[in-house]
């Protein structure tokens, strides 16, 4: 090649360097950046709607029912529950679905905390996952529909679990034959 091929060639050559190095340069502050936004947003439960989509309560208050088969009718929770759910991996580069579509009926009043914790628990209990594999997992679902408890069986349970009560204290001598 001549000298003067030469002498034109090293400037564009020399442009063409500077080009990648500032694609490389800015390709790194974005990646920083990001990091920087992901470090600072606000930590989302599982279940949660990341940026607002979804109010999250992060304490359970509910008190225990008395009844011994979770009755709760007295109180605002008096229903039956279908939930359809998915169990979601959202381990970085391998993000996908780990449990199709479910549907499961639950009958106590709980928390989106508590019925993302519950699946959770119940899918790990019989997948056997490592435990660094368990913190990527993500539960999304809906109720599907619901049902207004009946309140006679738990009655009824109820009734049978004083008299068994009863009868206990009257055979430990604790009190008057029963009335």
């Amino acid at each position: 090649m001549s000298a003067w091929a030469q002498l034109l060639r090293l400037p564009l050559v020399s442009f063409v360097y500077g080009l990648e190095f500032m694609v490389q340069s800015l390709r790194a502050m974005q990646q920083t950046a990001q990091q920087i936004a992901v470090a600072s947003e606000p930590f989302n439960p599982i279940g949660a709607v990341p940026r607002g989509g979804a109010t999250t309560t992060l304490k359970e208050t509910g008190e225990m029912s008395n009844c011994g088969c979770g009755d709760q009718c007295g109180k605002q929770f008096c229903e039956v529950r279908v939930y359809d759910y998915y169990i979601v991996s959202v381990k970085p580069c391998h993000e996908r679905i780990v449990l199709n579509p479910t549907s499961i009926v639950i009958t106590s009043d709980m928390s989106g905390e508590a019925f993302t914790a519950y699946v959770t628990a119940l899918y790990c209990q019989d997948h056997k996952l490592p435990p660094e594999e368990i913190k990527y997992l993500r539960v999304c679902y809906r109720i599907s529909c619901t049902f207004p408890k009946e309140r006679e069986s738990c009655s009824s349970y109820a009734r049978e679990q004083v008299e068994i009560l009863r009868e206990i204290r009257n055979a430990i001598g604790g009190g008057l034959a029963a009335a």
